[in-house]
């Protein structure tokens, strides 16, 4: 989908001041005209004729490098607004917008984002840095295949009144106890070789719990993933092995395949499918019960506009295990929604609803769960990101040994690279 150099009422607004301008250019009057029409070539030799009569003005210069975008010229497009940029400091930031949407025409999307932050710092108009932010949104999450090392590290501090509650990792548990916690995770990803469409995936997860070391866990998984990419879509499988803890013993050993396919509806909206197959065998003795397999798939849609994302989700989980005490059959429907407070700040808000049927049982339990988190979020400067997450949870079970509720609130920073 190609791009409006700028909505119409920005372009008009400068037409406008360019017409009071320079009224009486022949030239210049039959470069308004075609352009106009539409006859953007007309237009970009009538303008360039009033530019040699000696109209050296910041509007004559605009409409030259609107013109140069409209016929695709994109690489003189971007020429003329960076002169503009670096010639007329009070069109500096409208020029950096459009040298954005250059870039986005163009597939240098790292670029892009750039140029729409520095559009958004420096200008004061209330329009265009609404107009910069929607663009840092929906340039966020384009599909892109990673051509170099990328990855984040972390860690976190806060407290949950009820840590045993792990049941999404197939942990059995009947009593509950609080504790405060500690956290570092850890990722990375990679090109094998020179193949930018492979790569090599890590990463680590660590919690440990002040009053009740027994029931730490750790998390560690590598992988490779293969990526097809095409203009509005991206498909990706791969193979990823993963081993945990828990309270210092080996929990399981994981073996997963999995396939997405992330297709852009429009600029501003993904459309995500994905299907993923999991062996899992015991670690220690002890947890026996885990060993079996997992499968899920999901499907999610992802929606930007202005200041706003919205994240829509649908999954369905079953388990096979020895266990019949942590073999599920899940269905769960998320909703996110995420409101940026500028290009710094950010606060997020969510609901889920989970249904669990534990149908080998005897008797049978189900389960129904049902969640609320609130995060803030604060960039800073070199990719550092500063979190603060609120999450509650309330577990309606038949058999009421299973039902609970949940606080947990946790800070943090993360590094990107």
């Amino acid at each position: 989908m190609r791009l409006s150099i700028a909505t119409r009422g920005t372009c008009l607004f400068i037409l406008l001041l360019a017409m009071r301008a320079a009224a009486g250019s022949d030239p210049w009057t039959a470069g308004l005209d075609a352009f106009g029409s539409g006859e953007y070539l007309a237009a970009l030799g009538h303008f360039k004729a009033t530019q040699d009569a000696g109209q050296a003005g910041p509007a004559v210069h605009y409409n030259i490098a609107v013109c140069q975008f409209e016929l695709e010229r994109y690489e003189e497009a971007d020429a003329s607004f960076r002169f503009i940029a670096d010639r007329f400091d009070e069109m500096r930031p409208l020029a950096l917008y459009n040298r954005g949407l250059v870039a986005v025409e163009q597939g240098r999307r790292t670029d892009a984002r750039r140029l729409f932050l520095s559009a958004y710092q420096q200008s004061d108009d209330r329009t265009l840095r609404v107009l910069a932010s929607t663009m840092l949104r929906r340039t966020q999450e384009a599909p892109a295949v990673v051509d170099k090392l990328t990855g984040a590290i972390g860690a976190g501090a806060g407290y949950d009144d009820n840590i045993l509650l792990r049941d999404d990792a197939g942990v059995p548990v009947d009593t509950a106890t609080d504790s405060p916690l500690v956290e570092l995770h850890g990722s990375l990803s990679a090109p094998v070789a020179n193949l930018n469409a492979l790569r090599f995936d890590a990463s680590v997860y660590l919690i440990s719990y002040f009053d009740n070391d027994d029931f730490n866990q750790g998390a560690a998984a590598v992988g490779l993933v293969y990526q097809w990419r095409g203009a509005d879509w991206r498909f990706e499988s791969g193979l990823n092995s993963g081993v945990s803890t828990f309270g210092g013993d080996r929990f399981d050993d994981s073996l997963t395949v999995h396939a997405r396919w992330d297709y852009a509806l429009t600029l501003g909206s993904i459309l995500r499918l994905e299907y993923q197959h999991t062996d899992i065998s015991e670690g220690d003795a002890d947890f026996a019960g885990v060993a079996g397999t997992q499968q899920r798939a999901e499907i999610r849609y992802r929606v930007w506009w202005d200041l706003h994302n919205l994240d829509l989700a649908y999954q369905v989980q079953r388990n096979d295990r020895r266990d019949p005490g942590v073999s599920a059959s899940r269905d769960r429907v998320r909703l996110r929604y995420r409101f940026e407070i500028g290009p710094a700040w950010g606060l997020e808000a969510g609901v889920e609803y989970r249904r669990s049927d534990y149908e080998d049982l005897d008797p049978v339990r189900a389960e129904d769960r049902t969640s609320l988190t609130l995060g803030v979020m604060r960039t800073l400067h070199s990719n550092w990101l500063l979190l603060a997450n609120y999450q509650f949870a309330d577990n309606d079970a038949s058999d009421e040994m299973f039902g609970y509720s949940r606080n947990l609130l946790t800070v943090g920073i993360l590094r990107t690279f």
